[in-house]
């Protein structure tokens, strides 16, 4: 797909800015590809852009003072990343984000966004919006990690992973689940082999099988 169509797709207020600023933003776009495990928005507070994924994952999360990281969401193809723009967009949360796999993102460079947010009124609104629904699926982990219990949040973190895998079969580590979680490990550990007896799933060596989908449906939504 060409920079217009990917740009249009992620964008739904391309169509009302004017055919000057639809120019800019197709002209000054770039792609850039990350490599697996590869800072997009690393601790150095760089600040690339507005970024469109085009193809792969990418993690948002944040990081304790005493080490521990929490998954905040993940974004997918046609998902826009704000974070990666926090400069242009005057945001002081410390937040990083991380290629999950490979991936592959149109980029609108930080100078262009900082201008565009000041001057075009219809793109303000559009950040100001995302940003404000981000926010939103960033509080609801925040509850959901001081006032649900771990056997839920697990199951809820196990639905998710097999949706963005497509599989019933995720192929983890007890290690990565715990970064995600924002636990130790052998929180982690413990509560899959609580699952594995109740038959709920299966465990091999880098990979969970979710063998009663139903029941961990169900327990996530407890």
């Amino acid at each position: 797909m060409d920079k217009l169509n990917l740009i249009k797709n992620a964008l739904s207020i391309f169509d009302k800015l004017d055919d000057k600023t639809q120019k800019l933003i197709v002209d000054q776009s770039y792609m850039k590809t990350f490599q697996k495990d590869e800072f997009a928005q690393g601790p150095d507070k760089s600040c690339l852009g507005l970024m469109i994924v085009t193809e792969g994952q990418l993690r948002v999360f944040t990081v304790a003072m005493n080490g521990k990281e929490l998954t905040m969401y993940r974004l997918i193809e046609n998902d826009l990343c704000l974070f990666t723009a926090s400069c242009a967009l005057h945001l002081e949360a410390d937040i990083l984000v991380t290629a999950e796999k490979e991936t592959t993102a149109l980029i609108i460079p930080a100078h262009l966004v900082n201008s565009l947010n000041n001057q075009v009124i219809e793109f303000s609104n559009f950040t100001r919006n995302l940003l404000a629904s981000r926010f939103e699926e960033m509080l609801w982990i925040v509850d959901q990690t001081l006032f649900k219990s771990f056997d839920t949040r697990l199951a809820n973190f196990l639905i998710n992973e097999s949706g963005l895998s497509n599989s019933d079969s995720i192929n983890i580590t007890h290690e990565t689940i715990s970064n995600h979680l924002g636990t130790a490990r052998e929180v982690v550990s413990r509560m899959l082999k609580h699952f594995q007896s109740d038959e709920y799933i299966k465990i091999e060596r880098g990979t969970i099988h979710l063998t009663n989908r139903s029941k961990l449906i169900q327990l996530a939504n407890s």
